[in-house]
């Protein structure tokens, strides 16, 4: 075999391993009910078992698209997470409503450093963990890293807690969120163990009425818990909006409501407006904040 034929051998042998290694499947930092998201599938991650509607994810973006979509998770443990991730950027589009349901592990846990940011202008609704064997998998978003809220809408609630730890931003968006607390940690509840007050922009806790944001020392660090008017940790429903809007938009439940002094989840209180303590309230089928 003469130089020419063994030089064009090596160049043919190169070009292949090059295209192959172009081609080479790409993965990336966080997962869906599981499995983790690659060049390969994120076109359409409904292949992913317990996964239906459209549900897609464009790295140029760092975008993951949920569309009318459902997210089912029926694993223990960390592998138990609707959605896992340890991406330093994932932004979470939501059109339609959208559920994610994970039986025995948290809804969405996002890794240290981790930052979310949940956009578009519509509903996600995580249903995490009641009756996981390991408490600390009974969180509905759990978070070491920051998360954003923006102009849309996030329902939450699990078995202990409802949103824990990291940084919050909350932007013109609707959050309601409920974790049952628990025997063995005081600090959890609806919203507990976040590591500085949240920030606010155009909405803010309009339910219950009378809570404050409770700082606790855990070793070197401060954490904050949402605890109520009897200091203790709020385990009912918390409801961040914006106060000068509708009660529909709020609580559509509470629609229907038209005489008398109400608070946002239907429970008729004192005729006698004035005796009440400071907080936001539906008098008359209309909501009123006093101050």
């Amino acid at each position: 075999m003469n130089k020419r034929v063994l030089c064009s051998l090596i160049l043919a042998m190169m070009a292949t391993m090059w295209a192959g290694m172009a081609q080479a499947e790409t993965k990336y930092d966080f997962k869906i009910a599981g499995v983790t998201v690659t060049s390969d599938n994120c076109g359409d991650l409904s292949v992913i078992d317990g996964v239906t509607g459209t549900v897609k994810y464009e790295d140029a973006t760092k975008t993951l698209t949920l569309e009318n979509a459902n997210i089912r998770c029926k694993a223990e443990g960390i592998s138990g997470s609707g959605i896992y991730t340890s991406s330093k950027e994932l932004n979470i589009r939501l059109v339609g409503n959208n559920t994610i349901a994970s039986e025995n592990g948290v809804g969405i846990w996002n890794e240290r450093d981790g930052v979310i940011t949940f956009t578009g202008n519509g509903k996600l609704t995580v249903n995490g963990s009641t009756t996981a064997a390991v408490s600390n998998y009974r969180k509905g978003i759990f978070s070491k890293g920051t998360i954003t809220v923006s102009n849309c809408t996030l329902e939450v609630v699990a078995g202990e807690y409802g949103l824990c730890g990291g940084y919050w931003k909350f932007d013109h968006c609707v959050v309601r969120a409920k974790g049952d607390g628990s025997s063995n940690d005081e600090y959890a509840g609806s919203i507990g163990w976040i590591w500085e007050e949240p920030e606010f922009v155009g909405c803010a806790v309009v339910s219950p009425a009378g809570e404050y944001w409770k700082e606790f020392q855990k070793g070197e660090n401060a954490y904050f818990s949402l605890f109520d008017v009897d200091n203790k940790i709020v385990t009912d429903w918390v409801v961040i909006a914006d106060p000068t809007a509708g009660i529909e938009a709020v609580n559509p439940d509470m629609a229907e409501q038209k005489c008398g002094n109400y608070t946002l989840q239907g429970v008729r209180l004192s005729d006698n407006f004035e005796s009440l303590p400071t907080g936001v309230y539906i008098v008359n089928g209309k909501k009123v904040v006093k101050k």
